[in-house]
């Protein structure tokens, strides 16, 4: 009587299914992309036009208006993200 043995699993390729499902699920609705990555991406070239954004001031403390813009865009851009991107999959889903 022979034992059957469980195949090996490679390490990560379950993960990596997962994550080229999820890719291949985030490309068919584009919302949750365009929002949270062209949207801020868009905004910064926007105000990189604009020539008082480039300008260093004084008050705040020798940066300009753009530099300390750019952290308000990251996180603008991984909310966007997680309001865009968490909802529709959850409920898909269920």
């Amino acid at each position: 009587m022979t034992t059957l043995t469980p195949p090996r699993a490679v390490p990560g390729a379950a993960f990596g299914q997962l994550v080229r499902n999820e890719a291949r699920l985030a490309w068919r609705q584009p919302t949750s992309l365009i929002g949270g990555l062209a949207l801020p991406t868009a905004l910064l070239i926007i105000f990189s036009f604009i020539p008082t954004f480039r300008q260093p001031q004084a008050a705040l403390g020798g940066s300009s208006p753009l530099d300390l813009y750019v952290p308000i865009l990251i996180g603008f851009s991984l909310a966007m993200l997680a309001l865009f991107g968490l909802p529709i999959p959850f409920v898909t889903f269920r």
